[in-house]
């Protein structure tokens, strides 16, 4: 059984903004997890990049 990753709880988002993310997703044709995961990895990247400045 494939388990699915709860992005709410990983990563402590609102669910207005997990609600928004997968109505983007939706709204451009892709698949769900691979998008929020793009979105993610962007992010921490900016994060990180900041952190270490």
């Amino acid at each position: 059984m494939k388990q699915s990753f709860n992005y709410m709880a990983q990563f402590r988002l609102p669910a207005e903004v997990y609600e928004r993310l997968l109505a983007e997703a939706q709204k451009a044709g892709v698949n769900r997890s691979e998008y929020l995961a793009k979105l993610l990895a962007e992010w921490f990247a900016i994060k990180n990049s900041a952190s270490c400045q």
